[in-house]
């Protein structure tokens, strides 16, 4: 009885895992012009720039090995507003680095911003086929409909 339950708790657990993750759909635009269309598209209070490769590898953790194709805009700081979306072969390890990312800036903004922390607590991360989207806003609709947009 404790094994049969056991097992249907780890199958119930990875199913859950799965379906969060939505891999069987894939965007059917470069990271650029996806990273372009949510800086477009969702409703942000700061103004987001583009971030140099380098500067985004740093903060995220991540090596150019671990990645094909990346963009990415962040605010001025004064709010936690972020737009995310890399091309990878190993979405497993860019989603932990973003979710590091997430955590990093809730830990800057605790004390700093304490009124971003909600965004901080709610964003949007999602792995489409080789993406991994990013998208840290007060209108997670808007941005679920823009990558809705781009899936197929």
């Amino acid at each position: 009885m404790i094994k049969k339950l056991l097992a249907m708790t780890v199958i119930t657990t990875m199913i859950i895992s799965l379906v969060g993750c939505d891999t069987g759909k894939t965007i059917s635009v470069s990271p650029d012009e996806l990273a372009s269309k949510l800086v477009s598209g969702v409703t942000f209070k700061d103004q987001l720039a583009k971030v140099e490769e380098d500067t985004v590898l740093d903060l995220y953790g991540l090596s150019q090995s671990q990645i094909s194709d990346m963009s990415v805009y962040m605010g001025s700081g004064a709010t936690a507003e972020e737009v995310a979306v890399f091309q990878t072969n190993d979405t497993e390890t860019v989603k932990k680095s973003a979710q590091q990312r997430i955590k990093n800036k809730k830990a800057d903004f605790e004390n700093y911003i304490p009124e971003e922390i909600p965004k901080l607590n709610d964003p949007v991360l999602q792995v489409k086929g080789d993406y991994v989207i990013l998208c840290i806003s007060d209108h997670n609709d808007q941005a679920e409909k823009v990558i809705h947009e781009v899936s197929k």
